[in-house]
């Protein structure tokens, strides 16, 4: 409220209004609590809002003309506006969810907008069978580990261990990938048994990496007598690579 007087006393309705900022009014929806970036050719702010408990819509400051409104939720605090994400090596990617649209205020003192989130990141889940993970290592690897500040893929290193759960399934959480070269490989103490191109036969199988919400996969990894066995059955693929444990 208090903001809002602010704008009211500075840009009277006598002055020449064009200066004066425009409020957005952005409606949350079932979302509690985003990270906002606005960017215009002049400058960028941003900032965290919450959803209040009686009213879903907050209002937020933003230039009058074009600009951008970018929102980020479940980003764990390593989303840099202006800069985008890099996951430190050894690290999941966080379950990112992001918005961008492109809002033309030049005319108006307030604009409307609603939150609809898109999903930027992909769950891995892999079921091994076959093979003693005790005496193993399953590590996740490729050249893409973040996002820039348009949610673009950014080469980094990325790379994982893979540990199963209760229910004996291996998750991670990717980052968008720019290629193909996700691999996953496999040790036995410090020796490399295999090193297995999983990027590229999600390629094949018609995995899209540039698609609004990203798809989680589900595999399942069957170490078999000579050979290794990748079965996607949500594409209905199978891989099988000759492979001596």
């Amino acid at each position: 409220m208090a903001a809002l007087f602010f704008l009211a006393s500075s840009c009277s309705v006598r002055e020449d209004r064009r200066g004066c900022p425009c409020i957005l009014v952005l409606d949350m929806g079932e979302e509690t609590e985003l990270l906002w970036v606005i960017s215009s050719a002049e400058e960028l702010s941003h900032g965290r809002i919450t959803a209040g408990e009686e009213s879903a819509e907050v209002e937020i400051e933003a230039p009058r003309g074009p600009f951008t409104l970018q929102l980020v939720a479940n980003g764990n605090g390593l989303f840099v506006p202006g800069e985008g994400i890099m996951l430190p090596e050894g690290s999941d990617f966080p379950p990112l969810m992001v918005q961008s649209e492109s809002i033309d205020a030049t005319a108006c003192e307030e604009v409307e907008a609603e939150v609809s989130l898109h999903k930027r990141h992909a769950v891995l889940e892999i079921k091994f069978s076959g093979v003693n993970l005790q005496e193993c290592e399953a590590v996740l690897e490729s050249p893409w580990a973040g996002l820039d500040d348009l949610f673009q893929p950014l080469e980094g290193d990325f790379r994982v261990s893979l540990s199963p759960s209760e229910d004996g399934i291996c998750r991670s959480v990717l980052p968008p990938q720019g290629d193909s070269s996700l691999r996953l490989l496999v040790f036995k103490g410090s020796e490399l048994l295999g090193s297995f191109p999983l990027g590229r036969h999600l390629a094949d199988a018609g995995y899209d990496w540039d698609a609004t919400d990203l798809e989680d996969i589900v595999l399942k990894v069957e170490f078999l007598e000579g050979a290794i066995s990748f079965n996607m059955e949500q594409w209905g693929r199978i891989f099988l690579f000759n492979f001596v444990y």
